[in-house]
């Protein structure tokens, strides 16, 4: 039989033990599905010591919970994750939600695009909540879009995902687009020092950073495709830097979105762009 205290006395990651308790509770429940009303009544679990010690390990090394487990919660969905993709954070959650409570009526018949998608979380918990909108989203890594293909199998919903690098892509879109969404790399070089380390190792650089010398390299081309392949009154919807909402809002407008909101999330920091065309 296995204590809750037991997992969390085995931790040396991370340092706070609040956080050991959270990720002893998490490993608990989703990998070992113990009913979390369980720990109101017993404090012993009758779990595979051999797989748990294992599992101990991995998150001493500095796994994310999330991959140790295999998969994570966004917007009330499952979603798998892994070394390829990034784990789901809640800024991004705080995206969706604004998107479906302010700009998406739940009937919208609407087309709309998600641009390096990851594991797929926003197109899926978009299509999920708008059943009859017509929902695509690319992303330059292959195993990305595998994992997002994956999530979207898993949460029943239709998403068509292509394998597409937006810093070299030219076509015009065949279809205009209501929406355009994206959550680009925006994570400067020189900002890596203030990172935690479980995310510099199992977390795909690709997903998170930018040269410091052009680091809205993202969000200039994105906004230049969007303006040319949105309906008129459609919308583009960044998630950004907080360190950049001034200068990631002036690169926006560039590309000829007048309408233009600069967005704190709910610790007040500059976090997002909506833009009407």
């Amino acid at each position: 039989m296995v204590t809750l205290q037991n997992i969390i006395d085995q931790l040396t990651y991370p340092s706070e033990m609040e956080e050991k308790r959270a990720i002893a509770k998490i490993l608990l429940e989703d990998k070992y599905e113990v009913d979390k009303n369980l720990f109101l009544v017993t404090n012993e679990f009758s779990i595979p010591e051999d797989e748990l010690a294992k599992d101990v390990s991995k998150l001493n090394s500095g796994i994310p919970i999330q991959q140790v487990v295999g998969f994570t919660y966004f917007m009330d969905h499952k979603f798998e994750v892994n070394e390829t993709v990034l784990i789901p954070r809640p800024e991004t959650e705080e995206l969706v939600t604004i998107l479906l409570n302010e700009f998406l009526p739940v009937d919208s018949e609407i087309s709309l695009l998600d641009i390096g998608t990851g594991s797929g979380c926003i197109p899926i918990s978009l299509k999920k909540a708008l059943p009859n909108a017509n929902v695509k989203a690319w992303d330059i890594s292959p195993k990305a879009l595998e994992t997002a293909t994956k999530n979207a199998i898993l949460n029943n919903c239709i998403v068509t995902f292509e394998q597409v690098d937006i810093l070299s892509h030219k076509e015009k879109s065949v279809q205009a687009f209501d929406l355009i969404v994206s959550n680009p790399p925006y994570v400067m070089d020189s900002e890596k020092l203030e990172m935690s380390e479980h995310v510099l190792s199992h977390e795909p650089h690709l997903a998170l950073f930018v040269s410091d010398n052009d680091p809205l390299i993202f969000y200039s081309k994105i906004s230049s495709y969007a303006f040319n392949n949105l309906k008129k009154g459609g919308l583009l919807a960044f998630e950004i830097n907080s360190a950049l909402g001034k200068e990631t809002s002036r690169i926006v407008q560039d590309n000829g979105f007048e309408e233009t909101e600069l967005r704190q999330d709910i610790f007040g920091k500059d976090r997002f762009i909506f833009a009407k065309k």
